[in-house]
């Protein structure tokens, strides 16, 4: 996550206001306020089989001025002190290869535990990274360990096909031994829950129940768990809430938590809340990718609100689009957008090359399952967009991909992304953006917010060193961000909504809006709680699969372009 610095010195103060209540901000180190998801961090690579990258089953804790990220398979975790410059550490004395990591703190003291085995180690100081074994109280799986306030401890865990999430209370006082017998939190009820029907639209099939994690807010506890599978479009976070650690737990009527289907970051699930130094309710998931291999994913982060309610959900409309860091503004789930807009979908491209049939289009298409390569790695190779019209750009994002890599070492090798970005008017007279072809950084989804928006219509990114992983040049999208010339669309005010027979479905359509690149369909329990959404952009419909059996639905179908957003004029009852 980069930025630069000219337009930051007007902003400072308020920033600043945002942290007097306990924290001080090191001004030097302060880089930027809007990043994108995903989050561009140096995904290591899988150690074997096929060459790509991971990291999957986050979460975060904020340990003495400083978030820390742990997930699986990582090879070591991260830390930031503001969530935009990241240092990862590799430590010792923990066996760190293992998939869904817990961490908790008592005191002074950082505790982790994984699926694969659960041992528990323990430091004081995670920054060096020097961990020290504790125990191995039970062999589960998918575990979130909860130190409650009053200093008992709590596993929620499970990782099963149409299974259960159980509890198992735990001793902080004797190496953390199992208290007592398990608890039966709740069990998967795809019947009745559209949500957690397997398939990319829950079109179908048994879910994973997995990833429960337990957040405490106002005397209450909210226990999250992932469904219908990490592999899946679909994949998201349910809750269920209780006054108590234990139970008894009722659902979420709301749920999904987070969800987020349709748009570049998909799949949503399997990660975990927690506080920024704001004292504001974040999320962290798993983003679904899985071409290379289901378990081939990135991470994201969302704004997350319990309204009041009590109804616990999270801000992913156009939560792939540039927004504010943790921390910078308040109640970031109301408005944490940064007001810029796509410009780049569907645009014309050209390339130095194109290897088969990984087009220049993919690179544009909104998907982070396709993507544009190259013939071959070699600096020189370069990929351009004509945005159609001199556009105001604000930041850009190259994603790469690792596209015929053929390196399975993990972190035993260090790589760089390197490449220049330029822009130009007519596509012949170029202008240097920003210039990268120097970095020490592993960077796979890079983010520049620039010091001042620019006007240009071509944009222009060149391959500057040797791919990561020895692969060929390669974006799965490069995305322009800012603001177009013209109007947002008019509103959409014929839409229709058709509840079926299966009350998890319902079909929703509407009418053509002549300049708009796309619609929300947003829906929820309430007229004031459309807290989730279908983004769709080449259709007029859409088949929802996604609703709870017994419950009254409310939708709403708003039309966007690269000028704004309009909300659609009906809200309609089903």
């Amino acid at each position: 996550m980069k930025s630069f610095t000219s337009i930051r010195l007007c902003l400072l103060f308020a920033f600043v206001i945002l942290f007097t209540s306990a924290q001080s901000v090191d001004k030097q180190n302060l880089k930027g306020l809007t990043f994108c998801n995903p989050l561009n961090l140096d995904y290591r690579f899988h150690t074997s089989g096929s060459s790509y990258r991971e990291a999957a089953d986050p979460m975060v804790v904020l340990y003495k001025d400083n978030y820390y990220i742990f997930a699986s398979h990582s090879g070591g975790y991260w830390y930031s002190p503001d969530f935009a410059n990241w240092t990862f550490v590799t430590p010792t004395g923990i066996d760190i290869e293992k998939y869904a990591p817990s961490v908790w703190v008592m005191g002074n003291t950082m505790y982790y535990t994984s699926s694969e085995g659960g041992a528990i180690y323990k430091t004081g100081d995670p920054q060096k990274g020097v961990w020290e074994y504790i125990s191995q109280p039970h062999v589960w799986q998918d575990p979130w360990v909860f130190a409650d306030t009053d200093g008992k401890v709590y596993c929620y865990h499970n990782c099963s096909e149409n299974g259960t999430i159980d509890c198992v209370q735990l001793d902080p006082n004797n190496k953390f031994a199992v208290i007592g017998e398990e608890i039966k939190c709740f069990t998967s009820k795809p019947e009745v829950n559209g949500f957690e029907v397997n398939g990319d639209n829950n079109e179908k099939g048994l879910p994973w129940t997995e990833g429960s994690a337990m957040f405490k807010h106002n005397g209450l506890y909210y226990l999250t768990y992932a469904t219908p599978g990490t592999e899946r479009r679909s994949y998201c976070d349910g809750y269920y809430v209780s006054k108590s650690p234990t139970g008894p737990f009722t659902f979420g009527k709301n749920s999904p938590a987070t969800h987020r289907t349709l748009g570049f970051v998909t799949g949503i699930g399997h990660g975990g809340l927690f506080y920024d130094k704001a004292g504001n309710i974040w999320t962290i998931d798993c983003v679904n990718l899985s071409v290379k291999h289901m378990f081939q994913r990135r991470l994201a982060i969302f704004p997350m609100e319990i309204d009041k309610d009590g109804y616990l959900h999270a801000a992913t409309t156009f939560g792939d689009y540039p927004q504010y860091l943790p921390g910078v503004k308040k109640n970031p789930a109301l408005d944490n957008l940064a007001g810029w807009n796509l410009l780049s979908r569907a645009k014309k491209t050209t390339a130095s090359s194109t290897e088969g049939t990984n087009l220049t289009s993919n690179a544009v298409d909104e998907d982070m399952r396709t993507n544009w390569s190259a013939t071959s790695g070699q600096t020189g190779e370069w990929f351009t967009i004509d945005l159609g019209e001199t556009g105001t750009i604000n930041a850009i994002q190259p994603n790469f991909y690792e596209s015929g890599t053929n390196y399975t070492g993990g972190r035993k090798t260090a790589f760089t992304t390197r490449y220049i970005i330029e822009h130009s008017n007519d596509g012949i007279k170029w202008t240097l953006t920003y210039d990268n072809s120097t970095s020490t950084k592993d960077e796979p989804h890079d983010y520049i917010e620039l010091d001042k928006p620019i006007k240009a219509r071509f944009i222009r990114i060149t391959n500057k060193g040797e791919v990561p992983g020895g692969g060929k040049f390669s974006l799965c999208d490069f995305r322009i961000f800012g603001m177009g010339n013209g109007k947002a669309p008019n509103a959409v005010t014929t839409a229709t909504v058709k509840r079926l027979e299966d009350q998890r479905y319902a079909d929703v359509s509407w009418t053509k809006i002549k300049g708009a690149d796309g619609y929300n369909i947003m829906y929820g329990i309430a007229p004031d709680k459309l807290y989730n959404q279908y983004q769709v952009m080449d259709a007029t419909s859409f088949p929802i699969r996604s609703l709870v059996v017994g419950l009254p639905y409310y939708f709403r179908v708003d039309a966007y372009n690269a000028n704004g957003v309009t909300k659609g004029t009906q809200v309609i009852k089903q």
